[in-house]
């Protein structure tokens, strides 16, 4: 082909594209669609679908809990509320209590407002109106809180489960439901508070009638303890209640070492003898010398009929922390016990000649020292042939100090 025939096609076919393109840039806008609109028109196009069997909406209850929703400052109220909601009775118990401990000490914690120069008599006064007010504060929620759960309370009754007075009532109480030991510890541990509460009011002074209304008070608490515990069960208590209030006045026992059967006959002895609660309130300072020295008396003949007479005398005898000290060391040597009946004969005797001699004012000093020296020598001569040169030396070593130093006597 000429180069001048293909130019001249070239050029056309130039052209006509260009034209071609310009027509379709310069088309009218009612023949373009937008794109969204292209998108309407197809979906009008399409087919439209209705689903009927949708499940049905579901609503979601969340158990949504505040203490707001129960919490009152009406006592009553509050625990009828934790019971609707059904809070265990022990837990609403500790709640409770907590709450009326709480109450308590705050109001405690008010110190009496007296002006900062204020002399002792108005200072005493605020004291003892505020006093007033935490008594009667302590009397109305012990009064709750023996309507609301049929127990006794008070401030100064510990809630610590390893608090000592808790543990003793344990070991008191023995075999009884955690329920039966609520209620019996509370009754236990607020009966001296009886005692304490009758002092605040006349503090330094009990007369008869305030000793009477200890001794009702006492009676309740049987009477309480009765219907909280079984029959066996309160016996028991009585029984180790008892042997409580032996050990601590009742020297010599353990030493004499009784059967289970005659401990437990000797402490339910005592609790007749003093009634149970009798400690507890410390009524003993209600009696008169003579009135405890027949109680003593009586309870001595009930231990006379347990142990029999034999073992009875021994007990007697080791109600003397001499006689104590002497029957150990006999029984560490495995000695005869008429060995340690011989040895405090000789003690006593001794003694009572070592007391003639000091009190004896005729007597220079020379004479009194010389006839000491020999004393001691016969009773040294005395024990050793008694006890043999071995013996003898231990003897001497433990608890027969005396036997070479008059003054121990």
């Amino acid at each position: 082909m000429k180069p001048a025939l293909a130019l001249v096609i070239s050029l056309s076919l130039n052209v006509a594209l260009a034209l071609t393109a310009a027509r379709v840039l310069h088309k009218p806008a009612a023949e373009a669609l937008p794109p969204a609109a292209a998108v309407v028109a197809h979906a009008a196009t399409a087919e439209l679908r209705v689903v009927t069997n949708l499940p049905p909406p579901t609503t979601f209850v969340t158990n949504r809990f505040h203490w707001r929703q129960i919490e009152s400052t009406n006592y009553d109220d509050f625990v009828a509320n934790l019971r609707a909601i059904g809070c265990p009775e022990r837990t609403i118990r500790d709640i409770m209590l907590a709450e009326i401990a709480e109450n308590y000490a705050s109001h405690d914690r008010r110190t009496p407002r007296v002006p900062f120069w204020s002399n002792g008599p108005r200072r005493m006064a605020a004291q003892r109106q505020h006093e007033a007010e935490q008594f009667r504060l302590k009397t109305e929620l012990a009064a709750i809180v023996r309507r609301l759960f049929g127990i006794e309370w008070s401030p100064e009754i510990k809630r610590d489960p390893f608090d000592d007075e808790l543990m003793v009532c344990r070991v008191m109480l023995g075999d009884v439901s955690e329920e039966q030991f609520q209620r019996a510890c509370s009754l236990i541990l607020a009966a001296p508070q009886a005692r304490k509460d009758l002092e605040w009011r006349c503090p330094g002074l009990f007369l008869a009638e305030d000793y009477a209304e200890l001794m009702r008070r006492r009676d309740d608490l049987e009477r309480e303890l009765r219907a909280v515990l079984s029959r066996a069960q309160f016996e028991e208590f009585s029984a180790r209640a008892g042997i409580m209030n032996w050990i601590f006045h009742g020297a010599g026992l353990e030493q004499l070492k009784p059967t289970p059967a005659e401990l437990r006959q000797i402490s339910l002895a005592s609790t007749q003898v003093r009634p149970l609660g009798w400690k507890f309130l410390e009524l003993d300072d209600s009696l008169s010398d003579e009135e405890k020295a027949k109680d003593e008396a009586a309870m001595g003949q009930r231990v006379r009929k347990i142990l029999g007479e034999a073992r009875y005398a021994e007990c007697e005898l080791l109600q003397d922390h001499r006689y104590q000290s002497i029957y150990s060391f006999v029984q560490e040597t495995q000695l005869p016990l008429d060995t340690a009946h011989k040895l405090y004969e000789i003690q006593k005797l001794t003694a009572s000649e070592v007391q003639g001699l000091r009190q004896d004012k005729t007597l220079d000093a020379s004479v009194r020292t010389q006839r000491l020296e020999a004393v001691t020598a016969s009773v040294s001569r005395e024990i050793s042939a008694l006890l043999g040169p071995i013996r003898f030396g231990e003897f001497l070593r433990q608890p027969g100090q005396w036997v070479t130093n008059a003054n121990r006597l």
